[in-house]
Order: structure tokens, then C-alpha cells, then sequence
């Protein structure tokens, strides 16, 4: 039996089978076993290493982007031939350890659609497709107009073993003409996402792609819906793994809570620029004047006993406040309750020669 690292290396994860190791990814393309029978409990070891150390990844919803979420329907493989494993790999991303589709695999799987599409038309309808084929996925004279971005889980999505089970492997090795029921069979096991896992899908307009960009945003999409639920994605969809449930109605929900999201960010960036273009007109003290009467009581209160640390045109703001707005039923209670701070505020606007009342 292999194990892949020193001993120096295994001690400091606590022995061969390295159970001190946090990162799901590293557990199943670094630190295995190779040899003899291992492959079943290497991979076990994954999926618990994933469940206890798994981390979700951060939502990036680019501006402009169209995003969308489908759910597997059958169990999911990416990258099964890129591990060390043999034919046990999986995606699983290097920092926080879940499974996602790359998005060179998700543009593949829109573009394989849309070659499906562009097979069965005639006529015009064939030409317009390989016109938005063109702009969308590029091609020998230009780049896409459309970046795919990894499609990441949404919520929990969980790893399990599953296996192949080969009941005649003399059979298909050529050693036997006949395929009897005397063989042993050789199951082999490898890593999957559990079926169920919600996964977004996010498509991002690039620049070059031009005037026709919110039809062909929604072309890239529809492609990319069709792909995902009728042809699947990843390996052995033959066998029906990786194929995803799309529910329109809830795209469409999820759609709007978008937009709504975005036209608040963009009312949120036109008050901003709204209120800085405000605030430029107002001279220094004005602009004290304003900041104070925002503060909350605390804050207040702290400004209030750090007084003379402030600029003067601070200072004049706040006592100025003390005698014509809201905060005067502030200061009359001070004057009670708080002779020190009020003895030193008075100081303040006695040097400033400002009146209190």
C-alpha cells in the first residue's frame, strides 16, 4: 500500500489515514492510499471529511448577470478521471471544499444544446442560430459575448459513494468466451453529489456582445436550461446521472427578487451621489450640523464627552445645536444630570464665544 506523504507529513495529520485534515479537496487529490482495498474507505473518508468540514461558497452575482437555480435529479459526477483515485475524482473546489461545476463545463454543456438545436433546423432558422452561436460562445474570428461562471451549490449539497459493479470481469477482459455467473464481481467506487443539491447557474453579458445582449442573454439561458435538463452534465448521464429539474415558476420568482434587488442598489447609488452632491454645497459647520443631528443617541453622547478633541467648526456645530434644534431638551437634562459635561461644554463655547442658553 502508498500513502501519499511523508511521515513527517502523516504524523502531523495524526497517522496514515491523516484524520486531523480539514479540506475536503486536498482529502481526495492529495492524502490517499493507493493499493490493495483501500479505494472504498479512502472515499468514505472524503465524504465524511466534506460533511464535517465543508464551507459554503459566497453567492457573486456580477451587474447585469442572469442567474438561475435547477436541481439535481439524479446523482452528480465532475472531473470522476482527475484524481489520483483511479476514476474517483470529483470537483470540489481547492478553499472551501463543496462540489461546482466549472465554467468551462457549464458553457460546453450551452453550447452542445445549441449544436443540438442547430443540427435539426433548416433553412433561415439554422443560420440565425449559428449567427447567435457566433456571438455567444465566439468563434474563429471572435470571443464569446456571454462568460459562464461556475455553477455553485445553493444551500447544502451533500457527497456519498456510489460504485459500478462489474459481474463478469473475465468476460469483458477477453479471458472468457462466455459471460457465467461463476465470476466474482469487481465493484468499483467512486465519490458522486447526492442527488437533490440545488445548484445556481449564473451567465454574465460581456461587452463585445453587443446591442442584441437581453435576447441573446435569454438564448444563452434557454440553451443552457435545455442542456442541463435533457442531455445532463458530468459523467455517465447515460446512465442517469447529472440531469436537473428546472422549476419556471420559481425562476421567475427568483428573477424578480433579482431585479428588485438590483433597482434598490441602483436607488441606493442615486441617493448616495444625491446626498454627496447635497452635502457639497454646505460649508464646514453646516456640514457638522448635519452629521450630529444623523447620530443616535449614543454616538451622541460619545461626540458630546470627546468635544474638545473635535475641530473647532465641530465644536461651534454642537453648540450651536444646543440652543436651536431638537438636541436643546438634550442639553437641558445634561445641565441637570451631568455638571462635569455641562461645565465643559460651557468652557468650549465660552472660548468659542458662542452663547448657551
Amino acid at each position: 500500500m502508498l500513502v501519499t506523504a511523508f511521515k513527517e507529513v502523516q504524523n502531523l495529520l495524526g497517522g496514515e489515514t491523516f484524520p486531523k485534515i480539514e479540506s475536503p479537496s486536498l482529502r481526495l487529490e492529495k492524502f490517499v492510499r493507493l493499493g490493495e482495498n483501500t479505494k472504498k474507505d479512502e472515499i468514505a473518508r472524503v465524504v465524511a471529511c466534506h460533511a464535517k468540514h465543508r464551507r459554503q461558497l459566497p453567492p457573486f452575482t456580477p451587474a447585469g448577470a442572469v442567474t438561475f437555480t435547477a436541481a439535481l435529479g439524479g446523482r452528480l459526477i465532475v472531473n470522476q478521471a482527475g484524481g489520483i483515485l483511479e476514476n474517483a475524482g470529483l470537483c470540489l473546489h481547492r478553499h472551501f471544499g463543496d462540489p461546482h461545476i466549472p465554467g468551462s463545463a457549464v458553457k460546453g454543456l450551452a453550447r452542445h444544446a445549441a449544436w443540438l438545436a442547430w443540427n435539426v433546423a433548416e433553412g433561415e432558422e439554422k443560420t440565425e442560430i449559428e449567427r447567435k452561436m457566433g456571438l455567444v460562445f465566439g468563434d474563429t474570428a471572435r470571443g464569446g459575448g456571454v462568460a459562464f461562471l461556475a455553477a455553485v451549490p445553493e444551500g447544502a449539497a451533500a457527497l456519498a459513494m456510489d460504485l459500478v459493479n462489474c459481474h463478469h470481469p473475465k468476460y469483458y477482459a477477453g479471458k472468457k468466451e462466455d459471460a457465467t455467473d461463476d465470476e466474482s464481481p469487481n465493484p468499483q467506487f467512486f465519490p458522486v453529489v447526492e442527488t437533490g443539491a440545488t445548484f445556481r447557474f449564473t451567465l454574465v453579458p460581456l461587452r463585445r456582445l453587443g446591442p442584441e445582449r437581453a435576447a441573446l442573454l435569454v438564448q444563452a439561458k434557454a440553451w443552457l436550461i435545455e442542456a442541463l435538463t435533457v442531455s445532463g452534465a458530468g459523467a455517465k448521464t447515460a446512465a442517469g446521472y447529472g440531469w436537473f429539474s428546472y422549476d419556471a415558476a420559481k425562476a421567475e420568482r427568483e428573477e424578480k427578487e433579482e431585479r428588485d434587488r438590483q433597482q434598490r442598489l441602483a436607488d441606493d447609488a442615486c441617493r448616495k451621489v444625491e446626498e454627496q452632491a447635497r452635502l457639497a454645497t454646505l460649508g464646514p459647520i453646516e456640514r457638522a450640523t448635519d452629521h450630529l443631528l444623523k447620530l443616535p443617541q449614543e454616538p451622541f453622547a460619545h461626540f458630546a464627552k470627546n468635544l474638545s478633541a473635535k475641530s473647532e467648526d465641530e465644536q461651534r456645530a454642537f453648540v450651536r445645536l444646543m440652543r436651536h434644534s431638537e438636541k436643546k431638551d438634550w442639553w437641558k437634562k445634561k445641565k441637570k444630570l451631568d455638571v462635569p459635561l455641562a461645565d465643559a461644554i460651557r468652557e468650549i463655547a465660552a472660548q468659542l464665544k458662542e452663547e448657551l442658553s
